[in-house]
């Protein structure tokens, strides 16, 4: 994988087996289903940021190297080295290259909103170039950060790998979600359904090692990694060689009225039919 450091993921499993399991689909599909539906939705001309980090950067050369590989044209690419770099000069160089897009490798802490909140007051919404993020960024407390829904709506791009929890429609996401709410009088965080995706993963292994007669480390990590097929929160999936989640999922979301809306499925191939 390009964006792997050296040594890398081997350093991780000196034992040489998987230990490691993630209910999330992995960045390296994140970043090229994100520039395959930015395709889709007619960007042609996008400037890339980013935050040096491992997961922005990182995320941020994904989406980049497909865009190029599927024809998208990558005008620029900067980065922030803090959450607090004043991103008003990249900005104005996407301006001035014709950016109708700009994609932005951050989490909350690491400048994203910041950047949302810049295009906004330097009128790059006003010119027509939009915004989209991963799903580093889609939280409700962005919205805040930015100053208001208003600036997102019908200014920005989402992407994150799952339905978010206001739209699981199955008994149990269902039950999730309208427990949470009623518990912590509050909507629940989108991380929050993979948290409690990667619970039932650990329960149902527990089960698992159960019935074949010993719970330990051992045979719990072992039940995990001989999952093939598993029904949970957010869908069918199981893991691959690696540890990862086998079903490739994300979505995509724009910005409407309150709230994060309107998800699509995404794949790093949509943009070859782009339905």
């Amino acid at each position: 994988m390009p964006t792997c450091a050296e040594d890398e993921p081997g350093i991780y499993r000196p034992s040489g087996e998987v230990n490691y399991f993630r209910v999330i689909t992995p960045d390296d599909v994140q970043g090229p289903a994100a520039a395959s539906w930015a395709a889709c939705l007619g960007y042609e001309n996008v400037y890339v940021l980013d935050d040096t980090q491992a997961y922005g950067a990182g995320i941020a050369n994904e989406f980049a190297t497909h865009a190029e590989e599927i024809g998208l044209n990558i005008v620029g690419h900067s980065s922030l080295e803090t959450a607090d770099a004043d991103p008003r000069s990249a900005l104005t160089a996407a301006l001035r290259d014709g950016a109708d897009l700009i994609y932005g490798g951050f989490v909350l802490d690491s400048g994203g909103p910041r950047v949302i909140q810049a295009m906004y007051d330097e009128g790059l919404f006003d010119a027509g170039i939009k915004f989209m993020g991963p799903d580093g960024v889609l939280s409700p407390a962005l919205i805040e950060q930015v100053g208001g829904a208003e600036i997102l709506a019908g200014n920005t791009y989402f992407t994150f790998g799952g339905l978010l929890p206001s739209l699981l429609s199955d008994e149990a996401g269902m039950r999730f979600y309208t427990e949470y709410v009623e518990q912590f009088d509050e909507e629940p965080d989108p991380y929050s359904v993979y948290s409690y995706a990667a619970m039932q993963v650990v329960l149902s292994a527990l089960e698992t090692a159960a019935e074949s007669g010993t719970v330990d480390r051992a045979s719990v990590l072992g039940a995990v990694r001989n999952t093939a097929t598993f029904e949970g929160i957010i869908g069918t999936f199981g893991f691959d060689e690696n540890g990862d989640n086998t079903a490739g999922v994300y979505y995509g979301y724009d910005f409407e009225g309150e709230t994060f809306a309107n998800p699509t499925a995404i794949t790093p191939t949509m943009h070859e039919s782009c339905e």
